[in-house]
């Protein structure tokens, strides 16, 4: 338990010397070339309201060729700017490489190894890859239905060479099935270049979506996925059935759903409430079911009436289903328990039987008299 208090405490004390510090920028990239030096300057702020001491270290594939301050000294609620140099002889392969610099609070007469807090710089270095290459990102944000949404691809080249034509298709499917095949404007891509492609969409049927872009870079070409979706998976209340009502009996309330989703929506299940004094009470909750895509099926709640007089109740029916629910409002009327028709036909073919036994005992009587 002490334990546990006291590591609290230290990350709460860790967490507020990290929020202490603010950094510009809050990352570095840059196109690395071996023999080539490059800035890697920035600006950092002490937030706190003293003067205070921090350490600077590197680490990381370009630690050793990283030149900068050791140690600054911060006054409060200043900027100030940290110059820095990146010179490397470095034959570094194609390719993202991560290197960062560490800036540490340190204590007055201690090593970098008491620091209490601090805040890290990542530089991104990106190493050519030989003839033509890009890295491609697709932005495309969930939607409401009858929207027309934007479509765009981020396009950086990532080679060693030019890029004459630049231009893409973006196939979208709905369940595996093509629904819209769009194209984008045709440019060109210099090296280290990022470029963004465009076109939009008009949406219409709600559901879980696949973009796959094409890319096509001169005489090459790069497939890029994304889902997204359109509108959100809902689960509609298309009706609610029930047979009479009878007090002291359970009673069977059938509930008819349909998945609006072009998805499967699993652990699905409806809850029944009444109103009783005032207030709603669950009274049953159906088993989970799993709808398949554009599913309408039925499920069943039962109404235990024992204790209800006989009268109208008010009522709702709730489904849930992922975090959502839908709801409808209902009437159930129990009534006074009475005879079943049934067994009212029973009665009557019984007593039927037994007068036509009487008559026929009586004729029977009248014969063996007169003989």
């Amino acid at each position: 338990m002490k334990r546990g208090i006291i590591f609290s405490l230290l990350f709460i004390i860790l967490l507020d010397s990290v929020f202490a510090l603010v950094i510009q920028p809050p990352k570095l990239e840059i196109n690395y070339n071996p023999k080539q030096e490059y800035s890697c300057g920035f600006s950092i702020l002490n937030n706190e309201n003293t003067l205070k001491t921090y350490s600077l270290t590197t680490k990381g594939i370009l630690n050793e060729s990283i030149t900068l301050e050791k140690e600054i000294k911060l006054e409060p609620d200043v900027w100030k700017t940290i110059p820095c140099k990146i010179n490397s002889n470095l034959n570094l392969p194609p390719g993202t490489h991560e290197s960062s610099i560490v800036i540490l609070e340190s204590k007055e007469g201690q090593a970098v190894v008491g620091a209490v807090g601090g805040i890290e710089l990542i530089i991104y270095a990106y190493v050519p890859y030989p003839g033509k290459y890009i890295e491609g990102e697709l932005l495309i944000n969930d939607a409401h239905i009858d929207e027309n949404i934007p479509i765009k691809i981020k396009v950086i080249n990532r080679g060693k060479e030019p890029i004459t034509n630049l231009e893409s298709s973006i196939s979208i499917q709905n369940n595996q099935e093509e629904v819209a095949n769009l194209k984008t404007q045709s440019t060109s891509l210099a090296l280290g270049e990022e470029k963004i492609l465009e076109t939009s969409w008009q949406t219409s049927t709600p559901g879980t979506y696949k973009a796959t872009a094409l890319v096509y870079f001169d005489q090459n070409h790069k497939p890029i996925e994304k889902e997204f979706r359109v509108g959100a998976p809902r689960i509609d209340i298309l009706d609610v059935l029930s047979n009479k009502i009878k007090k002291d009996t359970i009673a069977r309330v059938e509930v008819l759903l349909k998945n609006q989703w072009n998805d499967k929506i699993e652990d699905v299940y409806s809850r029944l409430f009444i109103k009783k004094d005032d207030k709603f009470i669950e009274v049953s909750q159906s088993p989970s079911a799993v709808f398949q895509a554009w599913e309408e099926k039925t499920t069943e709640l039962f109404f235990d009436t024992t204790g209800y007089e006989p009268k109208i109740y008010a009522g709702k029916i709730i489904v849930y289903y992922e975090d959502k629910t839908s709801e409808k409002d209902i009437v159930l009327e129990v009534e006074e328990k009475g005879f079943n028709i049934l067994t009212v036909i029973l009665i009557l073919v019984i007593i039927f039987l037994i007068v036509l036994l009487l008559i026929n005992f009586k004729k029977r009587k009248n014969k063996n008299e007169k003989k």
